[in-house]
């Protein structure tokens, strides 16, 4: 797996959707992919990374000094992305809730509803 490059400044603001690898274990009755017998877990569209890699991204390299981070993780994941935001530097202030408003209705286990 090729890593990508980070530039070679510092942002402000940092925002973060890194490709988590999670065990999605979707209803064998949704209408997708899942109910022909392929994988809905993200390794399928894209390729992740553990949560040790995501760890070691060097984050800090494009951070100032009090610089805030945006980043998006899964409900099921919380504990793992706090870890993360600990790794590079950052420390847990809020979380922001994506309200998913769209003809999708509720979907799988809310669609991270709080």
């Amino acid at each position: 797996r090729s890593k990508m490059e980070l530039p070679n400044k510092k942002y402000q603001v940092v925002y973060a959707d890194p490709p988590w690898s999670y065990n999605s274990k979707k209803p064998t009755t949704a209408k997708r992919p899942s109910a022909m017998g392929i994988s809905l877990t993200p390794d399928y569209y894209y390729d992740v990374m553990s949560i040790e890699e995501i760890k070691s991204l060097p984050i800090k390299n494009i951070s100032c000094k009090d610089s805030v981070l945006f980043l998006w993780g899964t409900n099921p994941m919380i504990a793992e992305a706090l870890d993360v935001m600990k790794a590079w530097g950052f420390v847990y202030i809020t979380m922001i809730t994506w309200y998913k408003t769209n003809s999708k209705g509720m979907g799988y286990w809310f669609r991270g509803y709080t």
